[in-house]
């Protein structure tokens, strides 16, 4: 998809997100995004799919490794663990995005808060390169270290979160 398909995408999806989500700040709000993508991408005449599992990016470089703190800050999908928040009605640790299985993409417009998130959920600063804003890209031309792994499960679990209507509410993972 050309650079101008891809904008007004993201400009839909930002719009759909102040219609629908009014007031959720971009970072923690991976699930409604990744939903906003996919609507806007069905209005302009594409089908991509909301994806859910587990996601991480390196925090720091090898050079800034002490041996010590942890390379990458990301979410690991566990569906025994996600019962558990599922329970007390809070979002399971897990990280949404979409795919587009016509150009095999990785779309995540949640990307340039990951170091507020790790900050926020580990307490530590992110002294390595910094996420863009977002992420378009080829899985093969993502930098280095950056994993994403869609897992059915997650998947199905993000759904039912969407159909619930599930509100984050800035607690739990």
């Amino acid at each position: 998809m050309n650079r101008q398909g891809r904008r007004t995408i993201i400009a839909r999806a930002d719009k759909l997100m102040a219609r629908y989500f009014p007031g959720i700040p971009r970072q923690g709000a991976c699930l409604y995004y990744a939903w906003a993508v996919c609507q806007a991408a069905r209005e302009e005449g594409h089908r991509f799919l909301l994806q859910a599992g587990t996601a991480f990016w390196p925090r720091m470089t090898l050079a800034q490794d002490d041996g010590v703190s942890p390379l990458c800050f990301g979410y690991q999908w566990d569906p025994v663990a996600a019962q558990g928040y599922l329970a007390r009605q809070m979002m399971p640790e897990m990280h949404c995005w979409v795919g587009d299985p016509a150009e095999g993409e990785v779309i995540d417009l949640t990307t340039g808060y990951w170091p507020v998130e790790c900050k926020r959920i580990i307490g530590l600063d992110w002294p390595g390169p910094r996420p863009p804003d977002h992420v378009w890209a080829s899985p093969l031309t993502l930098p280095d270290g950056v994993r994403y792994e869609p897992d059915r499960e997650a998947g199905l679990v993000a759904r039912r979160l969407l159909e619930a209507k599930f509100v984050w509410k800035g607690k739990g993972a």
